[in-house]
């Protein structure tokens, strides 16, 4: 039986994401694009951004394998510099106290950084935040931001915050377009997909998400209705349901 479980589960893995203070468990598919930058990693190939890269840990590695010595990842998962780690969770934990010190000893002109986990609570607000660095790129649960200045851009990235923000206007409209909500699924369902989770890949449900934790309501809610009418699945449906929520709760305390 356990054999037989294992060749079950082999091509996969549950992970998590998160939006709104909510944990989505879901499983996913090995043999497919998974917790990897590729994307914002091309978009930095393409427009010749090089140079040194404060990135999540989770990353480090892809960096090293496929785009050094182009960009130059600050750490990655091996800790193999001890002084690097702590200085990474250091700027993790408490940003606006840790970053001023950290650029002085690492200066870097590129973040990538790794949205809906525990640690971008802190880390991610602060880079949204920050007048000195500039949202080029938002993909899965990666977002890349580069200094601003650094580099010359093309007007899509130059205006990829803009764009977005752009879209938060038009929220309304977006949302009248959703479908309703499907309806609640029956016991057997739940325990057909506890002991045998489909096969997934929801790249277009982790953007929505970063996009959403961000911010940026308009363009999730938009990526969530595509996704929604070509597959319709159980991790499609919970992340609408939580975004419909926040959405009505905030119109309710305003």
């Amino acid at each position: 039986v356990i054999m037989i479980l294992f060749a079950l589960t082999a091509r996969g893995i549950n992970t998590k994401v998160y939006l709104d203070g909510k944990t989505y468990q879901y499983y996913v598919d090995l043999t497919k694009s998974y917790n990897n930058p590729d994307k914002a990693l091309q978009v930095l190939a393409e427009n010749k951004i090089e140079g040194w890269v404060f990135n999540a840990m989770a990353y480090g590695g892809y960096i090293f394998w496929h785009n050094y010595p182009e960009l130059k990842p600050f750490t990655d998962s091996r800790f193999s510099d001890l002084p690097a780690f702590f200085a990474y969770m250091a700027v993790q934990r408490n940003p606006e106290a840790a970053w001023p010190i950290y650029e002085t000893l690492y200066p870097a002109d590129i973040v990538l950084l790794q949205s809906n986990r525990p640690l971008a609570v802190k880390i991610v607000p602060f880079f949204m935040n920050h007048p000195d660095w500039i949202l080029i790129f938002v993909k899965g649960d990666s977002l890349l931001f580069v200094k601003k200045g650094r580099f010359a851009l093309p007007d899509e990235l130059a205006n990829y915050r803009a764009n977005l923000e752009e879209k938060n206007l038009h929220l309304d409209e977006i949302n009248a377009h959703i479908p309703d909500p499907p309806l609640p699924e029956s016991f057997l369902t739940k325990v057909k997909n506890f002991f045998f989770p489909p096969y997934l890949y929801h790249g277009d449900e982790q953007t929505a998400i970063s996009l959403f934790n961000l911010g940026f309501k308009g363009a999730a809610l938009e990526i969530m209705m595509n996704a929604r009418k070509s597959n319709g699945d159980i991790l499609t449906h919970g992340v609408l349901d939580q975004m419909w929520q926040n959405l009505k709760q905030t119109r309710s305390e305003e």
